[in-house]
């Protein structure tokens, strides 16, 4: 996060951040986490005090009614940065495909095709 500051083509092209909900082989009343009244207050506060120029945000929810209402709930809150934010909704693979029309490398995303989180290289780092 620190060194795309520092570096000033990141800095003019801009941070593209990928949120792939955690719980995606989830029903819709499994959830693990529910966002609370106050989220998007922090949600906005995070968004502004962000040092990076931000260029896009992808969001990753399962199509279900339940994420249905999260995302416009989301959406209504986060106010003028709606307009950067691409959500996508379905599971894994066709978000991959979804997210890959955007020039995203699906490939360093580190989710399997069944939901799993790869966690090698975060290991290594």
């Amino acid at each position: 996060h620190w060194a795309l500051t520092e570096d000033t083509e990141s800095q003019r092209k801009g941070l593209v951040g990928v949120l792939w909900w955690p719980t995606l082989g989830c029903s819709q009343t499994e959830l693990s986490y529910a966002p609370g009244p106050r989220d998007h207050i922090l949600g906005a506060r995070l968004y502004a005090g962000n040092p990076a120029r931000v260029a896009a945000i992808h969001i990753c929810l399962p199509n279900k009614p339940l994420f249905a209402l999260l995302r416009s709930v989301f959406l209504l809150a986060i106010g003028d940065a709606r307009q950067r934010i691409k959500v996508h909704a379905g599971e894994g693979l066709a978000v991959q495909y979804s997210l890959h029309g955007y020039g995203i490398p699906v490939d360093l995303i580190p989710v399997t095709e069944a939901g799993n989180v790869k966690t090698k290289n975060h290991q290594q780092w």
